[in-house]
């Protein structure tokens, strides 16, 4: 089998770029020529930036998400009502399982900057579910849609809006939790990394807030899908349709940034300090673009 029998999918990379790891499955032509099931062979690949080299495969159904330090790797897999997640190391070991009653839903994850704890919702109209690295399950809560940020320490969790037009009551406009697993607020949020500001998204606005103290310090007057802080919360971009507009909260700048063919479900990512901007408009696209913010 050569390597156009398969194709890549759910790239996940770690803070500092040494390790990435993405899914791969048999393409349809191929599946069909050689009268293959669905899934059969799809697996996990592992690799390190060192000589571009892969140091494990992992046969699964499901698609990785790597911890931000890329010291392990949770693992999501479908396969009726006996679905769930594993936990892998970086060396490919598996060091927990998590079976769930999820059925064809991928899962969604956030790691705590830290890596030390991630929040999963198994697929929408779930609860979301807080982990530690190794497995242990320490709250589950409410009926999500996805989990949208998680700070420092799992200090504070953020969740996407949902609708339930059958069960009306399990329906918010998202919600923040604490790490005990209690509501701080609702509202649709994302967190800056050490979990000292939030970013409101509402119609029209979005509302930057302090953290504990929930004090709002300021206002932007722009129709949002979407927000990323850098760790320390000085810096912040925001999705309005095809453009991504980029704040320094600090001295008042605003820059912007235009795409047209960003999709629905782009990979928009932040480093750190904020000042670099990485964008892959859809996860079939075949650009990627790299800008300097700051």
């Amino acid at each position: 089998m050569g390597a156009e029998d398969r194709f890549p999918y759910k790239v996940s990379i770690s803070k500092d770029g040494n390790y990435f790891t993405f899914f791969s499955g048999y393409t349809e032509k191929y599946a069909e020529e050689k009268k293959l099931g669905w899934h059969q062979d799809d697996r996990v690949h592992f690799y390190t930036k060192e000589g571009n080299k892969q140091l494990w495969t992992y046969r699964t159904s499901g698609s990785p998400e790597i911890s931000p330090d890329g010291s392990y790797v949770i693992v999501d897999y479908s396969a009726g009502e006996g679905g769930g997640y594993d936990i892998l190391t970086y060396e490919g070991k598996k060091v927990f399982e998590y079976p769930s009653k999820k059925w064809w839903g991928d899962a969604s994850y956030v790691f705590s900057p830290d890596s030390n704890y991630f929040a999963v919702v198994d697929e929408p109209r779930r609860p979301l579910t807080l982990f530690q690295r190794d497995g242990t399950k320490l709250w589950e809560r409410g009926i999500h849609k996805r989990p949208a940020s998680i700070s420092e320490g799992a200090a504070y969790i953020s969740t996407y809006p949902y609708r339930d037009a059958i069960h009306p009551e399990n329906s918010h406009n998202g919600i923040v939790y604490n790490k005990a697993g209690n509501v701080v607020m609702e509202g649709f949020g994302f967190l800056s990394g050490n979990g000292s500001k939030i970013a409101i998204l509402s119609s029209g606005k979005v509302s930057i807030m302090s953290l504990p103290d929930k004090v709002t310090t300021k206002e932007i007057p722009v129709q949002a899908s979407f927000a990323v802080f850098s760790y320390d919360g000085r810096y912040l971009v925001l999705r309005n349709e095809s453009t991504l507009i980029g704040f320094d909260l600090l001295e008042d700048i605003r820059k912007e940034i235009t795409i047209t063919e960003l999709g629905k479900f782009p990979l928009i990512l932040l480093t750190t300090d904020g000042k670099y901007l990485l964008i892959l408009p859809e996860w079939e696209s075949s650009k990627i673009y790299y800008y300097q913010l700051y």
